[in-house]
C-alpha cells in the first residue's frame, strides 16, 4: 500500500463509522491526569532521596546516580507521552487519525519505547544494589543467597538494556521507516509488538524477583514483629510494579492482535509510565524513615500522629506528662511525674512513687491477696547513625 495522501485516514473506518479528524472522541483528560500525577509522585520521591543523600548521609553511591539518571530519562518518557496526547490522542481510534498524524505519532511512540527502556533499566539496577548495601554485611556476599539473587537481577537488566535499545532502533531498515510509513514498502521490519512483549516479559520476571528477594531476610532479622511487618510492606512495594507489568503485558498482547493500533497504544504507554513510577517509589521508599527522623518538622508531625494513636484508647491508668526539661506534670491518677530530657531525640521519664487518692482507696478496700502489680520494661536505643543505610535503624 502506498501512503501518498497524508490527509487520508490511517485505516479504513468500520461499517457505520465515519472518520472524524477534527475532534475525535478521546480519553485525553484521563491520560493527561494520569501522566501528571505519576510525574508529580516521582518528582516528590526523587527529591526526598536526593535531600537525604545531600544533607543527611552526605554520600552518593552508585545506586543514587542510577536512580537520578532513571528519573531524568523518565521525564523524557513522560514528555513523549504528552506528545502522544497531541498526535493522535489517548484512546483515539485509528480511523480518526490521518496518515500525516500517524507518522508523527509513530515517531513519538518510538522515542517513548527507547526512553522508557533506559529509565526502567536504570531504576531496576539501583534497587538491588541498594538492598545489598542494606541487607548484606561486608565480607559475607559470597555466602548470601540474597546477594547472588540481587546481582542476577542487576546483570539481567544491564545486559537487556543495550539489546532492547538496539532492537528498537533497528526494528526497521532503513531507520526512518520505523515511523515514516511511506517507506514501508521498501523496508525490512521487526513487528513492534514482538519487541514490546519481549520487554514486558523480562521486566515482569525482574519485578517478581525484586518483590520476593527481601522477604525472607527481613523476617530473619532480630526485630519486633511490628518492625518486621513494616519493613516487609516497604520492601514489598515491588508488588505495585508486578501489577503494572502484568497489565502492560496483557495490553501489549491485545495491541499485537488488534488492527486499531492507536486505540491500544495509549493504555500500553500508561502502564509503562506507571511501572517506572512504581520503580522510583520502591527505590526511594527506604530513605523515608531517615528523612523523617532527621527533619525536625516531619519528626514532630510523625511523633504527634503516633502519640495520638497510642493515647486514644488508653485507660484511666495512662501516664501523660507535661512540663519543661525537668519536673512538672502529673498523671491521671494525680501522681507527680518527673523526667529528664537527655538530648533532642530522647526523653527518659522517671515517676516518683507517692501516695495518691486512688491508691489510698485501693488500700482501704483491698481484700487479702495481690491487689495490683506493675510490669516495667526498659528500652534503650542509641542515637542513629546517619550513614547507616538500614531503614529499620531510623524507625
Amino acid at each position: 500500500m502506498a501512503y501518498t495522501d497524508l490527509s487520508a485516514p490511517a485505516m479504513p473506518p468500520p461499517p457505520g463509522e465515519t472518520s472524524n479528524f477534527t475532534n475525535p472522541p478521546n480519553g485525553n483528560a484521563t491520560g493527561l491526569g494520569a501522566l501528571l500525577l505519576m510525574l508529580i509522585i516521582s518528582t516528590i520521591f526523587i527529591c526526598i532521596r536526593m535531600y537525604a543523600n545531600a544533607f543527611i548521609t552526605k554520600k552518593f553511591w552508585v545506586e543514587d546516580v542510577l536512580v537520578l539518571l532513571g528519573y531524568l530519562t523518565f521525564v523524557l518518557t513522560v514528555w513523549t507521552a504528552f506528545m502522544f496526547v497531541q498526535y493522535p490522542g489517548f484512546f483515539v481510534h485509528t480511523w480518526n487519525v490521518t496518515v500525516g498524524d500517524e507518522i508523527a505519532a509513530l515517531y513519538y511512540v518510538f522515542l517513548f519505547g527507547v526512553f522508557y527502556s533506559i529509565a526502567l533499566a536504570f531504576v531496576k539496577m539501583s534497587i538491588p544494589l541498594e538492598w545489598c548495601r542494606i541487607f548484606v554485611p561486608p565480607g559475607t556476599w559470597s555466602t548470601s543467597y540474597f546477594w547472588w539473587g540481587a546481582m542476577a537481577v542487576v546483570a539481567l537488566q544491564a545486559m537487556f538494556l543495550p539489546v532492547i535499545v538496539v532492537l528498537l532502533n533497528v526494528q526497521c531498515l532503513p531507520h526512518a521507516a520505523i515511523w515514516d510509513i511511506r517507506l514501508l514498502p521498501d523496508a525490512t521490519c521487526i513487528p513492534l509488538p514482538t519487541l514490546q512483549k519481549l520487554s514486558a516479559s523480562v521486566h515482569l520476571v525482574t519485578d517478581v524477583a525484586i518483590l520476593v528477594l527481601p522477604q525472607k531476610i527481613i523476617f530473619d532479622l532480630q526485630l519486633s514483629l511490628r518492625k518486621k511487618a513494616g519493613l516487609a510492606v516497604v520492601f514489598g512495594l515491588g508488588a505495585l510494579g508486578v501489577v503494572c507489568s502484568v497489565f502492560r503485558l496483557i495490553d501489549t498482547i491485545m495491541l499485537a492482535n488488534e488492527p486499531d493500533v492507536f486505540f491500544y497504544t495509549g493504555p500500553v504507554e500508561l502502564w509503562c509510565t506507571a511501572e517506572v513510577t512504581c520503580g522510583l517509589f520502591v527505590a526511594c521508599a527506604p530513605t523515608l524513615p531517615r528523612v523523617i527522623k532527621d527533619t525536625p518538622l516531619l519528626r514532630r508531625v510523625f511523633r504527634a500522629s503516633t502519640r495520638r494513636g497510642a493515647t486514644s484508647s488508653d485507660g484511666p491508668t495512662a501516664i501523660r506528662t507535661t512540663g519543661g526539661k525537668r519536673g512538672g506534670g502529673t498523671d491521671t491518677l494525680g501522681t507527680k511525674l518527673d523526667y529528664t530530657k537527655m538530648d533532642e531525640e530522647n526523653e527518659f521519664h522517671m515517676i516518683n512513687i507517692t501516695k495518691s487518692d486512688s491508691t489510698e482507696v485501693l488500700r482501704e478496700a483491698a481484700k487479702p491477696g495481690i491487689t495490683r502489680t506493675t510490669d516495667i520494661t526498659v528500652h534503650h536505643s542509641a542515637s542513629p547513625d546517619h550513614n547507616d543505610p538500614r531503614p529499620w535503624s531510623h524507625v
